[in-house]
């Protein structure tokens, strides 16, 4: 099974996404998501989203918090291709607009949770958005006692 990770980044009521580049040979393409990657043989899943965000935003993050994880199916054709994303909330640096560079996607842009296009977005990150809304930020209680 394929393991990757992702990053939900709150700030000021919005989230931070990345648009996709337009490459024909990853998951959507040209559509918006949350910034992440496939781990390595052998690296903690905290190590890999911490590599990640360095790697795709030129930032040190030091704050990063597992909030959920799902496990999904692709089911393409004769293959069942299993994979698993891990979500952290991860506290951006203070001085992130001085040194934020974006190498990977076409563009990055924060958005309020009701101004994100749920049909221009890779879907479970829009459902670990959601949950981390209703969770988090809105302070919900969605499990039973």
């Amino acid at each position: 099974m394929h393991t990757s990770v992702a990053a939900i980044i709150f700030l000021r009521g919005k989230y931070l996404l990345q648009r996709r580049d337009k490459n024909k040979n990853i998951y959507f393409p040209g559509f918006w998501g949350l910034f992440g990657g496939e781990t390595k043989a052998g690296e903690s899943l905290n190590f890999c989203i911490i590599r990640e965000l360095k790697e795709e935003l030129g930032l040190k993050f030091s704050t990063v918090q597992r909030l959920i994880s799902m496990t999904f199916n692709f089911q393409l054709q004769s293959s069942n291709l299993f994979r698993k994303r891990v979500y952290f909330v991860c506290t951006l640096p203070s001085n992130f607009r001085k040194k934020l560079i974006l190498h990977e996607g076409s563009e990055a842009k924060f958005f309020s949770n009701n101004k994100i296009n749920p049909k221009s977005i890779v879907p479970w990150d829009y459902a670990a958005i959601n949950y981390h809304n209703i969770l988090k930020i809105k302070k919900k209680k969605i499990f039973p006692n």
